[in-house]
């Protein structure tokens, strides 16, 4: 695993922590709605292009 592979990786956890303290109403997470949707959205974003990712180079093996 590469660094960026990592940076990645440590990013989805971290927003995907983040967004779940905030849904389950920690006081410790304090963002808007509109911080809450984009933390969403990068998150989905994120995780679409691992699945392409792992598409194409299963893609490639073949």
């Amino acid at each position: 695993m590469d660094k960026g592979e990592l940076g990645a990786v440590l990013l989805i956890g971290a927003s995907a922590a983040e967004l779940l303290l905030y849904l389950t109403g920690s006081p410790d997470v304090r963002m808007s709605v509109l911080a809450f949707s984009m933390r969403a959205v990068l998150l989905l974003a994120i995780l679409v292009i691992f699945a392409i990712a792992i598409r194409l180079q299963r893609a490639q093996a073949d």
